[in-house]
């Protein structure tokens, strides 16, 4: 196994070099520049290829990617307003985005594992950085998105039902004016374990499906025999991480509306 730079790398430090994030500072104010570069990289890439399209819609003469677009925007839409008692012209588009922009950096999981690191290491001339490339697998990335998601459903849920809002922590699961401070304390645990499940969920599942990639890369350092068996296994396990990126964009697109409606609807009893 190559380090980039001609010398060999064992098992470990090949795994451990694939998993190291290229960090500035220390401790707690480590920032993972890698992930935030490709996270950011990939939100303006969509943004620019969403206004482009909006750009140039056809209403006469739609072509077949216009097509597909109003057919992914329509299911987020009708997935949105079968949960949301309201106007989703802000939740919808919230939603649809947060999808798009979670595929794509779960997508990111399907290059070659070497080529992304390689790449860095040859533009900066360092054949010994660490890059890593697929940000879901940073756990906090997962965690950043989901503060800006509670963030907007706790602003969501005041403002569809003001002060009102608290009567979602305070009235359940226990009736009776003494029983607030237990409903209190149960559902301000809830709303953080659903923080955390959202998060971790996303997290656990791309960093799995990352490591069996560098797995499956490291085969080829071993040997002429495992390097054989590793381009089939790479071909089926990229066929199958498919439905997974995909699954769990959908997973966290989904929750977000359950969350949001949760907060939002006024005639929710829970």
């Amino acid at each position: 196994m190559s380090s980039g730079n001609g010398s060999e790398l064992t098992f470990n430090a090949y795994l451990d070099h694939h998993l190291e994030f290229l960090t500035v500072g220390k401790g707690f104010w480590a920032v993972n520049i890698d992930s935030l570069i490709v996270s950011f990289a990939l939100g303006l890439i969509l943004a620019l290829f969403l206004y482009i399209q909006a750009r140039n819609v056809n209403i006469y003469k739609p072509t077949k990617f216009q097509v597909v677009v109003e057919m992914f925007i329509d299911w987020v839409n009708g997935t949105a307003k079968s949960f949301i008692n309201a106007d989703v012209k802000f939740f919808a588009p919230l939603a649809g985005v947060t999808f798009l922009w979670i595929f794509a950096m779960n997508l990111v999981d399907l290059i070659p594992v070497d080529w992304i690191p390689r790449l860095v290491a040859l533009i900066s001339g360092d054949p010994n950085i660490h890059f890593r490339p697929l940000p879901t697998a940073d756990a906090n990335i997962t965690f950043g998105i989901n503060i800006g998601l509670f963030l907007i459903i706790i602003i969501a849920g005041f403002k569809s039902k003001g002060l009102g809002y608290y009567k979602n922590f305070t009235n359940h699961p226990l009736p009776g004016v003494f029983m607030i401070p237990v409903n209190l304390f149960l559902e301000v645990l809830g709303f953080f374990a659903e923080f955390l499940s959202l998060s971790l969920r996303l997290f656990g599942n791309m960093f799995a499906g990352e490591i069996i990639f560098i797995l499956i890369a490291s085969m080829y350092g071993i040997g002429i025999l495992f390097g054989i068996f590793a381009l089939p296994l790479s071909f089926v396990w990229a066929l199958l991480h498919v439905l997974v990126i995909t699954l769990q964009a959908y997973i966290f697109m989904m929750l977000s509306i359950v969350y949001i409606s949760k907060a939002w609807n006024k005639n929710d009893d829970h």
